[in-house]
């Protein structure tokens, strides 16, 4: 007889709660919040760019310099060319370039990532008038990258076969035209490697969200390795 009162107490007791009483303990647990999905996550490893100890150094850090211009915090200070020399000469503070740092960029369901901006006008047309997301620099001596005796900027396609690879890996619409067979990239399979020249618009890399949500692009850079991951929200 007690239990039936007491339970008949507990009873009346629930019927007079408040709804959001009742069901609080739930909020703000997983069942009541979206939660985001690693599509992929790829690693690079800034030691192993190069055979030769110069030439890694310069691929390093202008991989570097590429992500801090997405970053939008290289801060270059220009000069005037002095006589003699064929381009500006660019001054940037390597040892904060150098520091590690993260950087992110979201492409909504249809947007479009070039690598850089000279973008074919298909890709143009299907945007139909909305900005297209690039890495925001050229890869040339004026904005602060080092060359190797070869070439400035030269190591900038080892990160754009990087996103190729995370981006593939991730279900994404990747369009690559010319690619980076005439040499291997280290630890990124050969299908991925990308070429690159900010001069044309087919050694570019296209990558479309295609995607029902969007997809966040997230680099984690530090002293000698490049994560990228890339969520969807």
């Amino acid at each position: 007889m007690i239990s039936l009162i007491f339970g008949s107490l507990a009873l009346i007791n629930v019927a007079f709660l408040k709804p959001e009483a009742i069901i609080s303990p739930l909020a703000g647990s997983a069942f009541s919040e979206q939660k985001e999905e690693i599509l992929a996550s790829m690693p690079m490893d800034l030691s192993k760019r190069y055979d030769n100890e110069f030439v890694n150094e310069v691929f390093k850090d202008n991989i570097v310099l590429a992500l801090r211009y997405l970053d939008n915090h290289a801060r270059l200070e220009y000069s005037p060319a002095e006589a003699g020399q064929a381009e500006p000469r660019s001054e940037l503070d390597w040892k904060k370039v150098r520091q590690p740092f993260t950087v992110s960029f979201t492409l909504q369901p249809g947007e479009v990532f070039a690598f850089h901006d000279k973008v074919l006008p298909s890709y143009i047309k299907a945007a139909e008038g909305k900005p297209i997301k690039t890495m925001g620099s050229h890869f040339i001596g004026q904005e602060g990258y080092r060359s190797d005796g070869f070439l400035y900027g030269d190591g900038v396609c080892h990160l754009a076969s990087l996103i190729n690879w995370a981006a593939s890996h991730a279900k994404l619409e990747v369009v690559s035209l010319v690619d980076h067979d005439f040499k291997p990239i280290f630890g990124i399979p050969k299908q991925y490697g990308t070429s690159i020249n900010s001069h044309s618009a087919t050694q570019n890399l296209y990558i479309k969200n295609t995607l029902d949500a969007p997809v966040e692009f997230r680099f984690e850079v530090s002293e000698e390795r490049v994560e990228l991951e890339i969520a969807k929200k």
